[in-house]
């Protein structure tokens, strides 16, 4: 998402007050898009844990497939807590899924707070205000790609469960889903998951992050 005061420069016909005015809006904008991509990763990492049946779940695959969030709904730190028992994941993503924990951890836990004491402060000049704006467009973007590689994950489990159930109607259906974002689920897997799919699936030595 360009920031606001990209548009300005980019397209010199928009009056900087006009923008200006728009800021505070922007503002919340970012915040609501930093939040909402944070759930999604949650979401995704829930199935992960579902399909892997890791300890400490409070809900079934139903509750998941269902689409209500109030049946699916955990804390990003709790699912992350399964995930690392697991060891699915290989060392980069892992390290990429903590520092957006991080992030985003500020964000839902207090920066908008900490950073704006009045309306006055949210404004288009204030360098508190850009940085917080920044924070919140990583988060954002960060979390649309670790949706993406979630799903490949995903994919690539399923994969590995088909090979000891080929019949299993509910896991043919689940992963067929999710074959275009079967690539990048392979590259964020450890390689002791990875030994269990074909030869074909694996990722190429020279692309293996």
């Amino acid at each position: 998402m360009p920031e606001l005061t990209d548009t300005v420069s980019a397209d010199s016909n928009i009056p900087e007050e006009f923008c200006a005015s728009l800021f505070p809006d922007y503002v919340r904008i970012a915040t609501a898009n930093a939040v909402t991509g944070a759930q999604y990763v949650e979401r995704v990492l829930n199935a992960i844990c579902l399909i892997l049946n890791t300890n400490g779940l409070q809900f079934s695959l139903e509750d998941f497939m269902s689409g209500d969030a109030s049946r699916t709904r955990q804390t990003l730190g709790t699912i992350q807590k399964q995930l690392r028992k697991t060891s699915l994941f290989d060392r980069s993503f892992s390290q990429r899924l903590l520092r957006f924990s991080r992030r985003r951890n500020r964000i839902v836990h207090g920066l908008f707070a900490d950073s704006f004491k009045s309306r006055d402060e949210i404004n288009i000049k204030s360098d508190k205000a850009q940085a917080y704006v920044k924070q919140c467009e990583w988060v954002s973007r960060e979390a649309a790609e670790l949706v993406e590689v979630g799903f490949g994950i995903y994919r690539a489990i399923g994969e590995i469960l088909l090979r000891a159930n080929p019949n299993d109607p509910k896991l043919v259906e689940l992963t067929r889903r999710f074959d275009e974002f079967h690539q990048a689920g392979l590259h964020s897997i450890a390689p002791e998951f990875r030994r269990y799919l074909a030869p074909n699936d694996e990722p190429s030595r020279g692309r293996e992050r």
